[in-house]
């Protein structure tokens, strides 16, 4: 089931569990937007979760982590990553960083329909370099139909207000 983050509580247990999970603190702020893969526990089972942070009004980066990839459906992996597509954020385009030795995370994004873009030397250490994978709305529509990620809304929380603008992002 993919769970949208409903306020900044959520979003911050979403982001710490990415955080512990890709061991290497993150890189998004504390206005990011989450979504998450979770169990019938919610929130105290997630297999996987994705994190959305600096917003500049056109782009928005993405990290994530999979836990129980035997449990996830990519169909949920395809609803999250088009979340930004979507009102209020709107974005042209989703960028991802990744380790270039992380071949499951780039498999994964290439999937979904990022494309490699270039290479980054010594990211985030000494002799470990990272690729740099984008998705455009172009591609998305291309890939995925309009009708497919319009048809999808965000949750909204209890006040009725859209979880994006709730968790953080403007």
């Amino acid at each position: 089931m993919l769970y949208y983050a409903r306020d900044k509580v959520d979003v911050a247990r979403i982001t710490g569990w990415i955080r512990a999970m890709i061991n290497d603190g993150g890189r998004y702020k504390e206005d990011a937007y989450a979504v998450a893969v979770v169990g019938k526990n919610g929130l105290n089972e997630i297999y996987a979760a994705m994190a959305f942070f600096d917003y500049s009004g056109t782009d928005v980066f993405v990290e994530g982590a999979i836990d129980k990839p035997s449990v996830c459906r990519m169909n949920d992996f395809e609803d999250a990553i088009g979340v930004p597509f979507r009102n209020p954020l709107n974005v042209l385009r989703v960028t991802a960083l990744v380790k270039s030795a992380n071949k499951r995370s780039f498999n994964i994004l290439t999937k979904l329909g990022f494309k490699k873009e270039g290479e980054i030397r010594n990211y985030l250490q000494e002799g470990c370099n990272g690729f740099v994978l984008g998705l455009t709305r172009q591609d998305w529509e291309d890939r995925y139909g309009k009708q497919r990620w319009r048809r999808k809304r965000p949750a909204t929380s209890d006040t009725g207000r859209n979880v994006c603008g709730a968790s953080g992002i403007q």
